[in-house]
């Protein structure tokens, strides 16, 4: 009987080529029941960031494309945490191409060019006023990256932008943010933890909009180390950060996008905050790798010697080759991107922090994200185990007092999460 009801509705799917969608794991590209049209298309043409519907065991998913390999896809709910099962050619049902909402008709393209319109326009406003009030910044990551890079317009939801600036102009910047409608974000786990951070690293300030919220990270460092926790000089040295953060200012430069000019780090300094971007993510989420390998692929011929010359010496100069190597070789690896030969071998670490880093790999996917508890955990396994400080500067990070609060904060959420999933399953039954 299940079979032939199966049957059945796989038949008036395909046939009316159009259906409707439940849930938020697309939102806000697709809102619950949103009607979905979409076409047959083959298998070799499916693009990374096309949404596509795929027939499961049970029901149908209409998700986005996040990776494509040989002879399967993978997809993923954009506010979903983990990746669905892979997708095999046959289990493809078709590309949406139009979207219907509210008896009007969209194409997802057009939802992905309005938020990076209104994106665009945010950005220009906050650079246009820092630069009135002569404030200096840089753009670490974000938007007009993208633009500039890619030359397109991002076929994904963007979160947020990142801007690097220094802490004495932060209260100018604050009223800045404020004047154009932001409010100030509050990231603190408690009272207890903001008292005992020992220096400011980014103030999070969000513009908010029902369906595209748009916000902006003001970092006073190039972030990568733990921005919850402070200095963690035992595990990697202040002062390698404070200089980093010097060198981006002094060798950043100047793009012109759309008649606007936009301060950015040089290539250089940007393949290598990328990688240490993607490892502040516990090396998760493979449209992080998306604008390296953009940036890798745009470096001139001309330039290209001096720029990865420059590249290797500054991970050398700062140790930072046990945080850099895993995002090489998975942008190596998904990407294919053109690095130069013995590049990998030329910034690998230690043959113990390697052996750590393939065997991360080997139990932990790229494509899936976690929350924020289990995020923080890692992150500070991994900066333990990867920290190029000898071993007993890194015990001594255990005395920290904020290091101390924050592992019994999480052993408490942990247990307080487990009872009430009891609690849940009890009532249940």
């Amino acid at each position: 009987m299940k079979s032939s009801a199966r049957k059945l509705l796989d038949t008036a799917v395909r046939k009316s080529k159009h259906m409707k969608c439940f849930g938020h794991s697309m939102f806000p590209i697709l809102l619950h029941e949103d009607v979905v049209y979409f076409k047959k298309i083959a298998f070799g043409d499916i693009c990374v960031n096309d949404i596509i519907i795929v027939k499961t065991n049970r029901t149908y998913v209409t998700h986005r494309v996040i990776y494509i390999g040989k002879n399967h896809l993978i997809t993923k709910g954009d506010n979903n945490q983990n990746v669905d099962p892979l997708t095999r050619k046959e289990n493809i049902v078709g590309k949406v191409y139009k979207i219907k909402r509210n008896e009007k008709f969209l194409h997802p393209d057009t939802i992905y060019l309005l938020q990076s319109t209104r994106y665009f326009d945010a950005i220009t406003k906050c650079i246009q006023k820092l630069n009135d009030k002569k404030v200096p910044y840089v753009l670490l990551k974000g938007l007009i990256l993208h633009l500039y890079f890619s030359k397109a317009h991002p076929r994904r939801r963007y979160l947020d932008y990142d801007i690097l600036v220094r802490y004495k102009d932060f209260h100018t910047i604050e009223k800045i943010l404020l004047a154009l409608g932001y409010s100030k974000k509050d990231d603190f786990i408690s009272p207890l933890q903001k008292s005992l951070l020992d220096k400011p690293i980014e103030v999070t300030f969000v513009l908010d909009d029902p369906n595209f919220p748009i916000a902006v990270d003001i970092h006073f460092e190039p972030v990568f180390m733990m921005t919850q926790i402070g200095r963690l000089d035992e595990l990697y040295k202040q002062a390698n950060i404070d200089d980093m953060g010097r060198c981006f200012f002094e060798k950043k430069e100047t793009i012109r996008l759309h008649n606007f000019s936009y301060q950015i780090v040089s290539s250089s300094h940007l393949i290598v905050y990328l990688a240490l971007h993607f490892f502040h993510h516990n090396f998760k989420g493979i449209h992080r790798l998306e604008l390296l390998d953009a940036v890798i692929r745009k470096i001139p011929p001309n330039t290209k010697k001096v720029i990865w010359i420059e590249t290797i010496q500054f991970i050398h100069d700062f140790r930072l080759e046990s945080f850099v190597y895993g995002s090489f070789i998975t942008l190596r690896k998904y990407f294919q991107t053109p690095l130069p030969k013995k590049f990998i071998t030329t910034v690998s670490p230690k043959r113990g922090q390697k052996i750590y880093m393939h065997t991360y790999f080997r139990s932990s996917s790229i494509f899936e994200s976690w929350g924020r508890l289990k995020e923080g955990k890692q992150l500070f396994t991994n900066l333990f185990h990867l920290s190029p400080s000898p071993l007993l500067s890194k015990i001594r990070v255990f005395l920290k007092p904020i290091v101390m609060y924050m592992i019994l904060w999480s052993i408490y959420a942990a247990i307080s999460r487990t009872i009430l999933f009891k609690i849940k399953t009890w009532k249940k039954v």
